[in-house]
């Protein structure tokens, strides 16, 4: 079809595990997957007739299409056109659409303060000092891109109705996710505290932990 039509033909196998040896282990995986015993004969999903749906050299490759020569150079041509480099140890966030010419530190805050109506039981000086603590680390941090879009998500998937957790784990002791509606859960009044969650010494980043419903 591909010479009848003149239509490029690219070269590829089907890679299930990376080595040949590897394809006793993918049996014994996919009988548990299947509620299926390893010695039954004809069950289905069985890859011990064709043990070959490993990651196979240039060499092996070559082989398999002798009759295609075009197929390999095909996916050399399309390998040559990739070039990815993924740098490690750095953390990469994306940087949320901001309107404004605002910071992205400045339009957190001003989202945060703007939400502040929902902590009504507490004192507002008390309040202030909590929101504006948190901002300084978040912000310190370089987290401010992180916490605006999970907002948007968040507040998506609320306002189509779709069901989503009142927080868990350490980020419910956030009261800036609580005034984003990150969460439903007001630390204050719990006296959670912020720095479980995040703190200047963590090298790691925040990790909120967040509960959609199953469907939609």
């Amino acid at each position: 079809m591909s010479r009848e039509f003149s239509v490029p033909i690219v070269a590829t196998n089907d890679v299930h595990y990376l080595d040949k040896e590897d394809a006793y282990a993918q049996e014994v995986l996919l009988c548990i997957q299947t509620a299926r015993s390893i010695q039954e004969q004809n069950r289905p999903l069985s890859m011990l007739n064709t043990p070959d749906f490993y990651f196979k050299s240039p060499e092996e490759m070559r082989a398999d299409f002798i009759d295609l020569p075009e197929a390999i150079e095909n996916t050399v041509k399309i390998a040559e056109l990739c070039n990815l480099e993924i740098p490690y140890g750095k953390l990469i966030i994306p940087s949320y659409p901001i309107k404004t010419e605002q910071t992205p530190e400045e339009f957190l805050k001003e989202l945060t303060l703007n939400s502040i109506d929902r902590v009504k039981a507490n004192d507002q000086i008390e309040v202030l000092k909590r929101i504006n603590y948190e901002l300084s680390v978040i912000n310190q941090k370089g987290f401010a891109n992180y916490f605006l879009v999970v907002a948007d998500f968040v507040n998506w998937a609320k306002e189509q109705g779709i069901a989503v957790g009142p927080g868990r784990g350490s980020a419910a002791g956030s009261l800036v996710s609580y005034c984003l509606r990150i969460t439903d859960i007001n630390p204050l009044e719990y006296n959670l505290p912020f720095e479980r969650f995040l703190n200047p010494d963590r090298p790691s980043p925040p990790d909120i932990d967040i509960d959609f419903a199953d469907r939609r």
